[in-house]
């Protein structure tokens, strides 16, 4: 399924050489009847273009209907299937905030300025490397919280969605390290009353 967001070329193609026209239409996947895209071509190279315009984002069918020099039609034209969608990725996040609070790690934000999106999605690595993906979170979500390992560095990319799965550029990342303090215990039993620690 091919998917685009403002036209899309049609070409025509067929090894009759007694073609005498081609008329492209179009109509939702749900099904209804066709409309015509253009006026009938009457030569070759068949090609037009299609701007849905007004038209809502979903599925489409469209096709080319060839009529010959004796007057007979394509009983069967082929049909084929396109998504007109948004392709256009939100904004991204800004102020991306990594820190480490004892062995978990805060993962902050603010939210991107785009209308459209319906959740953020948080990767592990930075801007010149994006690596796996680690959680997914509602649109009013601009905070994660995970698990760390002591003595580990943390770095994160914060990315908007929108309702197509398109996602926006990665905006500058944080990183934080997480410690953990190891306190040495004394032997036992001693024989004074008290130890400084």
């Amino acid at each position: 399924e091919q998917r685009f967001d403002e036209s899309i070329r049609l070409r025509a193609q067929s090894t009759d050489v007694d073609i005498a026209e081609v008329v492209f239409a179009w109509r939702p996947d749900s099904g209804g009847s066709w409309t015509v895209i253009g006026p009938p071509l009457t030569e070759p190279p068949f090609i037009a273009e299609w701007r849905p315009a007004a038209l809502p984002f979903g599925a489409y069918q469209l096709r080319a209907l060839g009529r010959d020099l004796g007057g007979r039609v394509d009983p069967d034209p082929p049909v084929v299937r396109v998504r007109y969608a948004d392709l256009t990725p939100p904004q991204p996040p800004s102020l991306v905030r990594a820190r480490a609070d004892g062995l978990g790690l805060r993962i902050t934000w603010a939210a991107s300025p785009s209308t459209d999106v319906v959740a953020y999605r948080i990767y592990r690595g930075s801007v010149e490397f994006q690596g796996d993906l680690v959680a997914e979170v509602p649109a009013n979500t601009l905070a994660h919280d995970e698990v760390a390992q002591a003595n580990w560095d943390y770095a994160r990319v914060v990315v908007a969605v929108d309702a197509e799965g398109n996602q926006s550029t990665v905006p500058p990342t944080d990183g934080a390290r997480v410690f953990a303090v190891q306190l040495q215990q004394p032997y036992t039993p001693v024989d004074v009353p008290a130890i400084d620690v």
